[in-house]
C-alpha cells in the first residue's frame, strides 16, 4: 500500500519557534483585513475550541494542543493550535498552528501529544479524507513530527511521518516489553483497532481487539495491570464507560461490557502514576458532559476509592501529563462553542486524596486560551461559516451515499 502524502501545513504565530517545513503565510494579528481568506485563524474570530491534548518534554516544557476553525466540527477548515509553557502551566505562548486542504477535502483534525521512553516529543494530528468514504480503512490517517530538542528556544521537529490509518484521540501506552499500543481506532468495523509498535516507534502493525459496545466514537485507552494483562476502556453509547481485557500481550481480548461508571459518550483518560496508583479522568453523568472528576484507585483499576471535582460545568475530553515533583497536569475544553474555553489545572495525588486541594502550588481550571462570544468580522462571518457548514455536511452525505 502506497503511503499518503501529507497535505498539512505548519505556520509559525510567534518567534524565535523554528521548524523546518514549509509555512503558510499568516499575517500579524495587526495586519489582518476585513476579507482575508486567513481571518479564521485568528483568535478574535475563532468559534470553537475543543479536544485539546497535553504533552511534556523531558525537560519540563508544557505543551498543549486544541481545535478550532469553522463554525463547529467537523468542517474542512479547521486547524489546530499548539502552545507551550515553561512556567509549569503559568503562562502560555501559542508557537504554530496546523492546516489541512480544503481543496482535496483533507481535514486537519484533533491533535495528540506525547514523550516517548527516549525523551523524543512527539507531535500527532488526524488528516479526515472526505473525498473517500468513510467506510473506507484509508479515510482516516494518523500523522506526527518528532523532536528531539523540544526544550529548545528552537525547537526542530522533523518533516511529517505517516503512522498508519486511524484516529487517535488518546495517548499511547508503553508496555513493559518495549512495546507501543496506539488507540488509532476506525469508526467502522465491529472490533475495536488499534496500532501496535515493537521498533520504538519506526514502525507500526494494525491490531483488532475485542468486539465493541454501541459506539459512535471509540476513543479508547490502555492500561498495562500489575499482573501483566492490558485494560481497555472507551466511550459508548448507553451511559457507561466499557472495558475489555487481554491476558497474553494484547493478543486476544474479550469483547467490551459495560462497567459501573457513569459517562456521556465522552474521551475518558485512565493511566498509572509514578506511584503505582491509576488515575482516571471522566465526566460523571450518564448523558450529560458534566462533572469532569479525578479518581484515584489502589487496586489497580479495579475500584475508585478516592475522587474529586475538578469542574462541575460543561467540559469535555481531559488529558494529562505528570511532573517529576508529583505534579499532574490536566487539560480539558469549556463550552466548546459557548465559554470557548481551553483549561489546564495543575493537582497533586494528596488534593485527590483529601477530595479537595490541600496542595500550596495545586490550581484548577486555568484559562489558557478562550474564543470571543461573537467573531469580530460579526455575525455575517459566522453566518457563512454556518452554511459551509451545512454544505459540508450535506457533501459528506453524497460521499457515503
Amino acid at each position: 500500500m502506497q503511503t499518503p502524502k501529507c497535505l498539512a501545513k505548519f505556520s509559525p504565530i510567534s518567534e524565535p519557534f523554528d521548524a523546518p517545513f514549509k509555512c503558510a503565510p499568516v499575517l500579524p494579528d495587526a495586519y489582518l483585513m476585513e476579507g482575508d481568506l486567513d481571518a479564521r485563524f485568528y483568535r478574535r474570530n475563532h468559534m470553537f475550541y475543543a479536544a485539546p491534548s497535553i504533552g511534556r518534554s523531558k525537560g519540563g516544557r508544557l505543551f498543549a494542543t486544541w481545535y478550532s476553525g469553522g463554525a463547529m466540527e467537523p468542517m474542512l477548515e479547521a486547524f489546530n493550535i499548539v502552545a507551550i509553557s515553561d512556567d509549569n502551566g503559568l503562562h502560555w505562548k501559542e508557537i504554530f498552528i496546523g492546516v489541512g486542504n480544503p481543496e482535496t477535502k483533507k481535514q486537519f483534525v484533533d491533535m495528540q501529544c506525547f514523550t516517548d521512553p527516549s525523551g523524543r516529543f512527539w507531535l500527532g494530528w488526524g488528516l479526515t479524507n472526505w473525498a473517500i468514504p468513510k467506510t473506507s480503512q484509508e479515510h482516516l490517517e494518523w500523522w506526527a513530527m518528532t523532536c528531539d530538542n523540544a526544550d529548545s528556544d528552537s525547537p526542530v521537529f522533523s518533516e511529517p511521518i505517516f503512522v498508519g490509518y486511524g484516529f487517535m484521540r488518546n495517548q499511547p501506552t508503553f508496555l513493559k516489553d518495549g512495546r507501543w499500543i496506539l488507540p488509532a481506532y476506525q469508526k467502522g468495523g465491529e472490533r475495536y483497532q488499534f496500532l501496535i509498535s515493537k521498533d520504538n516507534g519506526k514502525t507500526f502493525e494494525t491490531r483488532l481487539g475485542g468486539k465493541k459496545h454501541r459506539t459512535l466514537f471509540d476513543e479508547q485507552m490502555y492500561l498495562e495491570r500489575m499482573d501483566g494483562s492490558i485494560l481497555m476502556i472507551a466511550r459508548a453509547l448507553d451511559g457507561y464507560l466499557v472495558e475489555s481485557v487481554s491476558t497474553d500481550g494484547g493478543e486476544t481480548w474479550t469483547d467490551a461490557v459495560q462497567t459501573a461508571i457513569e459517562n456521556p459518550h465522552t474521551r475518558p483518560f485512565i493511566r498509572r502514576l509514578p506511584s503505582g496508583r491509576v488515575l482516571l479522568i471522566n465526566n460523571e453523568h450518564k448523558e450529560a458532559r458534566i462533572n469532569l472528576k479525578v479518581y484515584l484507585s489502589e487496586d489497580d483499576a479495579k475500584t475508585w476509592k478516592y475522587s474529586m471535582m475538578l469542574d462541575s460545568r460543561e467540559t469535555s475530553y481531559p488529558d494529562a501529563v505528570f511532573g517529576d515533583e508529583g505534579e499532574i497536569y490536566i487539560i480539558h475544553d469549556h463550552g466548546r462553542r459557548s465559554f470557548k474555553e481551553v483549561l489546564v489545572s495543575r493537582i497533586t495525588e494528596e488534593d485527590i486524596l483529601a477530595g479537595e486541594i490541600v496542595t500550596n502550588d495545586s490550581f484548577t481550571n486555568h484559562i489558557i486560551a478562550k474564543g470571543p462570544a461573537v467573531p469580530e468580522l460579526g455575525e455575517a462571518y459566522r453566518e457563512a461559516s454556518l452554511k459551509r457548514f451545512e454544505e459540508f455536511l450535506e457533501e459528506i452525505k453524497r460521499v457515503n451515499s
